[in-house]
Formats: structure tokens, C-alpha cells, sequence
């Protein structure tokens, strides 16, 4: 049984996790791990090398692989009516 607690808690952190994905903000997370995320600054590294090494041009760093966004989220906001709400509810 502690077998199973321990693949479960380890969900959260493996790159193929459904879950991992849901939580980090979508599908476009599944799979995106430490390796590709330093394959994807290597690739922009030397892209940006290219780009300095070229003649008569100006070298600016820009992103060439897309990499998954954080999604951001949303914080519920409570008034002192909410509270009040909530503890007259507990209270009663």
C-alpha cells in the first residue's frame, strides 16, 4: 500500500503526468521537463550566436523554441460581508 501512496505522490513531479500538466496549466506541459527546457535554451543560445557572428547585423535575443506558459492564476477576492457571512454560518 505505501507503494502506491508513493506513485501517487510522485505525480506531481514526472514530466508524462496528466496531472503535472493540469496543474502547471495545460496540456502543453505534458512532457515539457528539465531536459527540454535546457535543449530549448540551447537552441535559442545558438541561434542567438548565429545571428551575433552574422555580418552587418544587429544580434537580438529572441526565443525560437515556444515553451509552455505558466497559466496564471486567478485569487478570489473576499469582502468583510463574506467573512461576516461565513462565521455567522459556523457559529449558528
Amino acid at each position: 500500500m505505501d507503494l502506491v501512496l508513493l506513485l501517487i505522490e510522485r505525480l506531481r513531479y514526472e514530466p508524462r503526468s496528466l496531472f503535472r500538466a493540469s496543474l502547471l496549466g495545460g496540456d502543453d506541459w505534458f512532457g515539457w521537463g528539465l531536459p527540454e527546457s535546457l535543449m530549448a535554451s540551447l537552441v535559442d543560445g545558438q541561434g542567438f550566436q548565429t545571428q551575433a557572428t552574422a555580418v552587418n547585423k544587429k544580434a537580438r535575443f529572441k526565443a525560437l523554441v515556444d515553451r509552455p506558459e505558466v497559466a496564471k492564476k486567478s485569487r478570489v477576492v473576499s469582502t468583510r460581508d463574506d467573512v461576516g457571512a461565513a462565521l455567522r454560518g459556523l457559529l449558528s
